[in-house]
């Protein structure tokens, strides 16, 4: 998606607030909302939550494409929004939503798992999820106690409000995982 700095300057500017005043209320400092609004850094998901919260506006308000602008949405190989997750366990997920539309129904992402990362805490959310190994191997763990090995080409389809996670038991080589929720979480 491109456009996120220019939405949030947009919408800054409307607000009739200052980049000093957005960086009191994130606790961003001004050069890397400079940054951020110039397209320069990509920013994480909680310094965008930050941000959308000092707007008064959705995450998915800044990163959303122009839904009337088109009926289909291609994204180019390598295109999409990109975000640098870290986790509590100072692992680094790297998610790829290749749409990001305000009314969509479902939400496509590429989520890439360095060697022996974890996706962090276990996640509850509204909906359904799918996701196919691209590459590599992951443990899914999922509720309490169910642990499912899920390698290269193989996918599992399970209810998001369980408690889930999943991690990397591979020590030399990153997994790759095609993840798709409905409805959207982001």
């Amino acid at each position: 998606m491109t456009g996120l700095g220019a939405t949030i300057r947009r919408l800054r500017l409307s607000s009739d607030m200052s980049l000093q005043n957005l960086s009191r209320k994130t606790g961003l400092s001004a050069p890397q909302l400079s940054k951020i609004e110039n397209d320069k850094v990509d920013p994480s998901v909680a310094s965008l939550r930050r941000i959308a919260d000092a707007l008064g506006v959705s995450m998915s308000l800044l990163v959303s494409s122009d839904e009337t602008s088109r009926q289909i949405d291609p994204v180019a190989k390598g295109g999409g929004f990109l975000f640098r997750r870290f986790t509590g366990d100072g692992d680094m997920v790297l998610e790829q939503f290749l749409h990001v539309r305000r009314n969509a129904r479902m939400q496509p992402q590429l989520m890439t798992f360095p060697p022996g990362s974890t996706s962090g805490m276990p996640l509850t959310h509204e909906g359904d999820e799918f996701f196919y190994v691209l590459k590599g191997q992951l443990l899914f763990v999922y509720g309490d106690d169910q642990k499912h090995t899920v390698s290269e080409g193989e996918s599992l389809y399970f209810d998001s409000s369980v408690p889930h996670r999943w991690e990397n038991p591979s020590r030399a080589d990153e997994a790759v995982i095609l993840l798709v929720s409905c409805p959207p979480t982001f």
